[in-house]
């Protein structure tokens, strides 16, 4: 009775009294919640989380588990150090390479869309404190620490989710590249071999050393005081005692300061400034000079320095080269140059949309580009998982495309692919403003540098797709439904099921819709106005056209567009047609439309612009070339993208902790690079293996006809492992300086084309003479590098890699060396807490730690161990 009368009596106030009965409920709840937040938050301040990769070579029931015959075994421990009295609770993380299977009984590992996993408790039972491992199974394989991503997140209902802080990557103090606390070692050969035959080697401090040791055989004999540029110049002569003093300056006209305002800013980095009364240097734009396009021709004498060229960029070139020239005394050699480039075309791609790159980021890669004598930037602007330029009009494309964060509905931001964590404010994010992109657009051009936007689509489009989503959600709401639909990527009623190569389910924009082709017309409109804004025209525009899923087949538009058009059979026609469609805007335009190769490979050349470029990315061993070969025939600009040495995000060595993608080739150091022979492409069947290390033979299908050539090369730095402008910068650098070379600079030691030539390892055209020159350019070029080139960059703030030290321990003797001259090594025997510089061969008793390092540079390389247990050589 009197439980009864407290109830009643409760229940009458609530009723007399319901505001102040529903703000303490409110409160109730809000305490509730404050403290089931505060529980999540110390789970995901404490916990542990450690990721192993155990097995890629002899994993059992592979095909049974994940549908594939090649898969890896891996474990994923979690180690809570108290309950977790969460409701509904789940941990999000990143992976590539979609995980199939799991073998834990209270844990489900379930992949959504894209890279993102998700481990939910099987049972809503309270998870009681302690350590749970889960085993999985995943397609492929996977030997590289940076691939297993960061920023794990736990997540509840009602709850603000929250970084697992065990998975926040560290900055290396000696490296200050990111490391990934999480990630255990890779060691074994199972953990660190792709598959069963896999023959590359991994890059051990012994390996390395006989590597350094070959590529080097040459550098004492072919040491040299004559100037040596990169890239190299076509021909010079100077006098070997002669110089010219310019510490008084250089004097020079106000219209060529202005013209050239960028060249000159960049000789006064170097100390060389401009005085009236200084050394006179005069440029001549000569068009009857018989230069061609971007040559040039520089004399320096006692009198005054003179550069003639028959266009801008020739001279600008030549005022680069006079930079290299100068020294650290402020004198200059006195001879001349006559030079021009090998390629017209000589490109870098960057990729800022999987991971966003700073706008400052891009001005100092401008202007090392320009040093360089590279002048394209193909600028990656949209993919699936980001868009990172502003379009007036269209802001729903960056307020939500240009970041990613933890909101399931994807109304405020894109999902945390790529391991980017559910926080909308990390340097991952973010995207450029219009006036970011013209100053861009302007810095570019006073370097001569033209840059090429590229928007992916019809695939890789993700991003867009789901900004306009909200837009049209956004319009409806407002009962602006006809304005919602103009832009709109999405048919609603579509019903296709498809897997993108990068496992989205929804990324491929629908090619049989109107709105399509509004919203590719409105971007590239609004590109246009940036363009001519900044005073510079677009040339040249890449509408991507890669990698298209099988989409389309459930979409009732597409259906309907089939049934009404006679050059479209199915669903495989579509593609096709969304290319040569959207080429024929552009070229509508007065711009050159570009593409990878693949796009354009199925689309009908008749219905093509006559004009197009082509970025061929096929693989060698696989007559990738074949390809390349049979565009340029067709009289189109190929350009090649060739992974196997062009993509700078891979690593540069086969070795777990060296960052990078590796799908196309494990390393690609910068020897490589160098040695690249872009117009004799089977030639390199002789010298470099497959992406598993297996020799291979190259047979053309279609031979080059009446020496046609390709218009150039292009560096590709894909963005899906690196997450800082430095680790960008130690991807591509020093890569990117003998790509220079290789771009500008044709050696007399490159194998010459032959059509039908079949070349293998045992076809011995790039004959011992021709190896003896390229040792000899190579240790000149590398002279130069260490000498000057790395010392500018260390200047202008450039993270460049400091390749690790290549040693063996020989009956108790150290033994190291260095890929560059200019490198210092240190070593450490096991104990030791001080570094000595390494001279010459050393006693040692120990294990030993070495790095590298250069002088002035408070930074060093990844640490590398050799044993005493190591085989003593004969």
């Amino acid at each position: 009775m009197g439980n009864t009368r407290r109830k009643f009596t409760l229940g009458s106030f609530c009723g007399l009294a319901s505001l102040l009965c529903s703000s303490g409920l409110s409160a109730a709840v809000a305490d509730s919640t404050s403290a089931q937040q505060q529980l999540l938050d110390n789970i995901a301040a404490h916990m542990g989380l450690t990721y192993v990769i155990n097995n890629n070579i002899s994993v059992e029931n592979c095909q049974q588990d994940t549908g594939s015959a090649q898969c890896y075994q891996g474990q994923i421990q979690l180690t809570f150090k108290q309950d977790v009295a969460l409701k509904d609770w789940q941990i999000y993380f990143s992976n590539t390479s979609n995980i199939k299977w799991d073998g834990s009984e209270l844990f489900d590992i379930q992949h959504t869309n894209g890279d993102i996993h998700v481990i939910t408790p099987v049972s809503q039972n309270l998870i009681k404190k302690g350590s749970y491992a889960i085993d999985f199974k995943g397609i492929g394989s996977l030997v590289n620490e940076s691939e297993a991503f960061p920023n794990y997140f736990i997540s509840a209902t009602d709850l603000q989710a929250r970084v697992i802080q065990m998975t926040v990557p560290l900055v290396d103090s000696d490296t200050q590249l990111l490391v990934y606390p999480h990630v255990l070692p890779f060691v074994t050969p199972e953990q660190t071999k792709r598959r069963v035959g896999d023959k590359v080697p991994l890059a051990t401090p012994e390996v390395m050393f006989e590597h350094y040791a070959s590529i080097n055989a040459l550098a004492a004999e072919s040491a040299t005081t004559a100037p040596r540029l990169i890239p190299h110049t076509v021909s010079s002569q100077f006098d070997a005692t002669q110089r010219v003093s310019v510490s008084q300056g250089i004097a020079v006209d106000e219209a060529s300061l202005s013209q050239f305002s960028a060249a000159f800013q960049r000789l006064a980095k170097k100390g060389l400034n401009t005085q009236s009364t200084g050394l006179p240097l005069k440029l001549q734009l000569n068009l009857q000079s018989g230069l061609s396009t971007q040559a040039y021709q520089l004399t320096i004498s006692e009198k005054q320095i003179f550069i003639e060229a028959s266009d801008n960029a020739g001279l600008f070139y030549g005022l680069m080269s006079l930079y290299q020239l100068l020294d650290g005394n402020n004198s200059l050699p006195v001879g001349n140059i006559t030079d021009a480039p090998r390629y017209e075309f000589r490109g870098l791609h960057v990729d800022v949309a999987r991971n966003f790159h700073s706008k400052a980021f891009i001005i100092n890669l401008l202007e090392q580009m320009a040093a360089l004598k590279i002048n394209k930037l193909h600028f990656h602007l949209a993919e699936d998982e980001a868009w990172r330029l502003e379009i007036p009009g269209l802001p729903e494309l960056t307020d939500i495309g240009g970041f990613r964060c933890f909101d399931p509905l994807e109304q405020t931001c894109l999902m945390p692919q790529l391991g980017s964590g559910p926080e909308r404010k990390t340097k991952v994010n973010g995207y450029l403003t219009t006036q970011d992109y013209i100053d861009i657009l302007r810095f570019a051009d006073a370097h001569f540098i033209e840059v090429i936007p590229s928007l992916d689509m019809p695939g890789h489009s993700r991003a867009a797709i789901k900004s306009m989503e909200a837009r049209y959600k956004r319009l409806v709401s407002e009962e602006k439904t006809p304005e919602a639909e103009q832009y709109l990527l999405t048919e609603f009623a579509d019903k296709s099921q498809y897997r993108s190569i990068q496992h989205y389910d929804d990324n491929t924009l629908n090619p049989c819709l109107d709105s399509t082709y509004h919203f590719v017309d409105k971007v590239l409109s609004e590109l246009i106005k940036m363009h001519n804004k900044a005073g510079v025209a677009l040339k040249r525009y890449h509408i991507g056209a890669d990698e298209t899923a099988g989409a389309w087949q459930g979409s009732p538009a597409c259906q309907a567009m089939i049934a009404g058009n006679a050059r479209l059979q199915s669903s495989a026609d579509l593609g096709p047609y969304f290319v040569e469609r959207v080429a024929q805007m552009v070229a509508a335009k007065g711009i050159e439309a570009a593409a990878w190769d693949d796009g354009l490979s199925h689309a009908k050349a008749d219905q093509l612009p006559a004009k197009v470029q082509a970025n061929i990315w096929g693989l060698l061993p696989s007559n990738g070339f074949d390809r390349a070969h049979d565009f340029v025939n067709r009289g189109w600009d190929t350009v090649l993208s060739f992974p196997d040495v062009l993509y700078f995000d891979f690593p540069y060595q086969a070795d777990p902790k060296e960052p990078g993608y590796y799908w196309g080739m494990r390393s690609i150091d910068s020897f490589k690079v160098f040695q690249f022979m872009p117009d004799n492409l089977p030639a390199h069947a002789e010298f470099w293996t497959d992406a598993i290390g297996n020799d291979y033979q190259s047979t053309e299908k279609v031979s080059l006809q009446n020496q046609a050539k390709v218009s150039g090369i292009q560096a590709q730095l894909w963005s899906e492992t690196v997450r800082s402008d430095d680790s960008a910068n130690y991807m591509l650098f020093p890569r990117l300086i003998a790509f220079a070379e290789r771009a500008w600079f044709k050696p007399e030691w490159a194998v010459a084309y032959q059509a039908g030539q079949t070349y293998s390892r045992d076809s011995k055209l790039f004959t011992e003479l021709k190896q003896q020159q390229m040792y000899q350019d190579w240790a000149q070029f590398s002279q130069t590098m260490g000498s000057q080139i790395l010392t500018d960059l260390a200047r202008d703030e450039v993270l460049f890699r400091l390749p690790t030290p290549g040693a063996k321990i020989k009956q108790g003797w150290l033994h190291a060396n260095s890929m560059f001259s200019g490198l210092t090594i240190e070593y450490q025997q096991e104990g030791e807490k001080q570094w000595q510089v390494y001279s010459q061969p050393v006693k040692v008793t120990k294990p030993v730690l070495l790095r590298s390092s250069m002088p002035g540079l408070l930074r060093y390389s990844r640490s590398v161990s050799v044993s005493m247990q190591q085989k003593v050589e004969e």
